[in-house]
């Protein structure tokens, strides 16, 4: 997401959209940004992403309630075309949404053993 330079490219702003998203779906929170990124790539992602960090901030809080109320304020900005190929964050943010259900420890704490590679042991 960061590259040489002395401002932020629509592409690295697209990046950190996704990166937000598929945070949420394996980690469950959002980790920041790392130490490298440029200041301006920071304060862009910031102000252009705004719609996406509310909802992360939902997310982590495991308050679906708010999830859907922030899905439903910012569905105009996730329903957002680009161009050339028309794109939307709506199948990423049916998964994170739907990703919620899972209420029991023991469902999150499976997920991420799977993810890290650990859980299963040899006897």
């Amino acid at each position: 997401m960061s590259a040489p330079g002395p401002s932020a490219s629509a592409i690295q702003v697209d990046a950190h959209k996704k990166w937000l998203l598929f945070q949420l779906l394996i980690n469950g929170k959002v980790q920041p940004l790392p130490r490298y990124t440029s200041s301006a790539v920071t304060q862009a992602c910031k102000n252009l992403n705004s719609a996406y960090i509310d909802y992360a901030d939902k997310y982590i809080n495991h308050n679906k309630d708010a999830l859907r109320a922030a899905t439903q304020k910012h569905r105009d900005t996730f329903e957002k075309v680009s161009e050339p190929k028309p794109r939307s964050s709506e199948p990423v943010l049916t998964a994170c949404t739907d990703s919620i259900d899972r209420t029991t420890t023991l469902a999150w704490s499976s997920c991420v053993t799977r993810r890290s590679g650990g859980g299963v042991s040899k006897s």
